[in-house]
């Protein structure tokens, strides 16, 4: 993440972005299409930086996005995780 760098006005982003599991898993799968798509010839970074990384991080770093509580940088005030029941057992057992 040390090369990628957006304007903090516009953008926000917490130093302890790994604490957050929105982030983690949309990173872990950034990662994933980045390992598939560097090896596909020619333009596959290409196709990766305009259709995941730019995508994706605009999400991550919206000011609606998951550290839209995030005060200046380092100011950390995440919102808790929306509450859930418990499903049914049989939930899963009709798909």
């Amino acid at each position: 993440m040390a090369l990628y760098a957006c304007n903090l006005k516009t953008h926000k982003w917490d130093p302890q972005w790994f604490e957050c599991v929105k982030v983690v898993d949309r990173l872990e799968a950034l990662w994933r299409a980045w390992e598939h798509f560097r090896l596909e010839g020619m333009t596959g970074m290409a196709v990766f930086f305009s259709d995941y990384l730019d995508p994706g991080m605009g999400v991550i770093t919206s000011n609606d996005g998951p550290f839209w509580n995030l005060g200046n940088l380092g100011a950390r005030a995440l919102p808790e995780p929306w509450p859930s029941g418990s499903p049914d057992a049989d939930l899963w057992a009709s798909l």
